[in-house]
């Protein structure tokens, strides 16, 4: 059965809230005050490494399935990933609830799984003989239409200022030279 019968009409709605009256001062046209950042435990990427990532996670770098360079910071792709890491732990630690979990699923495993695998960018290197002699080559790029990137979800709001032209419509006269075929 229903919680009113066909008899019974529900409740009273609660009276609408009124506008308070107006005390005859101008309001404040002061924005409030964002709330202060909290302030992050560790200053740097490099302090993070060393007092806490470094001492928290252990493998056997001995495997051949595991790798890792003692100077992850001379690799590009370590440093993205692992200061991502740093910044996600940052901001995940002050969830009581679900934060280091969600940092341990979301961020370190499938971030060590790429950094530490055999042909990550650690691939030339180990703990025993150090750094690699020879850096792995970077991903070649080559350079693109700017008016490819029109839309917001390729760029920024300051897109015009870094694509000068990239708003102007294919075969007008903004349009940067086609790529030889």
């Amino acid at each position: 059965m229903d919680r009113w019968d066909d008899d019974e009409a529900p409740p009273p709605a609660a009276p609408a809230a009124t506008a308070p009256k107006s005390s005859g001062r101008k309001k404040s046209s002061k924005k409030p005050k964002k709330a202060a950042a909290p302030k992050l435990v560790y200053p740097s990427l490099d302090v993070w490494m060393e007092e806490h990532f470094g001492k928290l996670i252990h493998r056997n770098l001995n495997s051949s399935a595991v790798r890792w360079c003692p100077l992850w910071w001379r690799h590009p792709e370590a440093v993205s990933r692992l200061t991502a890491l740093w910044r996600a732990w940052e901001h995940l630690r002050l969830d009581p609830a679900l934060g280091l979990s969600t940092w341990w699923l979301h961020h370190a495993d499938p971030h060590l799984a790429q950094l530490m695998r055999p042909d990550g960018p650690f691939e030339r290197c180990s703990v025993k003989d150090g750094h690699g002699k020879r850096d792995l080559n970077a991903l070649p790029v080559a350079g693109s239409d700017p008016g490819l990137w029109r839309g917001p979800e390729y760029s920024g709001p300051d897109h015009e200022q870094t694509h000068p032209g990239a708003d102007t419509a294919p075969g007008t006269a903004g349009e940067s030279a086609a790529a030889p075929a």
